[in-house]
């Protein structure tokens, strides 16, 4: 029987609750690398260097990726459009000037026309209510 498309979103909404409180219930036990949002109005490649190793992916116009339990936070991000030009970079010393006081918040590096910026709580809220509500942007 195929499933429908009501209960993969249903799936995913469950999937994403759960890998997010397991990664702060767990985040004393494992490293915990940073979360992207892309704001820009096309897809950007993001390059993550951690440990000597380039880890790429791309993210979406509008889309966003959780930050991943077992992941190190990088030595430097880089962005890139997909014709391979860099739009913005930070190393891991500027990130770390740039953290919020409140440890329990989730370092999120947001790229927008402006630049890069670290979400705010009130977005990361935001956030997880849209996660516990359901709603996907």
């Amino acid at each position: 029987m195929k499933p429908t498309r009501r209960k993969a979103e249903g799936e995913e909404k469950i999937s994403v609750i759960t890998a997010t409180l397991l990664m702060i219930l767990t985040a004393g036990c494992d490293p915990v690398g940073y979360g992207y949002v892309n704001q820009l109005r096309r897809p950007v490649s993001v390059v993550h260097h951690v440990h000597g190793r380039d880890e790429r992916f791309t993210l979406g116009a509008g889309e966003r990726k959780l930050p991943a339990m077992g992941d190190w936070p990088g030595s430097r991000e880089e962005f890139f459009d997909l014709n391979g030009k860099e739009i913005a970079a930070l190393t891991g010393a500027q990130i770390k000037k740039l953290q919020h006081t409140n440890k329990n918040m989730m370092t999120i590096l947001v790229l927008s026309p402006s630049g890069i910026t670290l979400a705010t709580q009130e977005y990361w809220d935001q956030w997880q209510k849209e996660l516990r509500d359901g709603v996907q942007r």
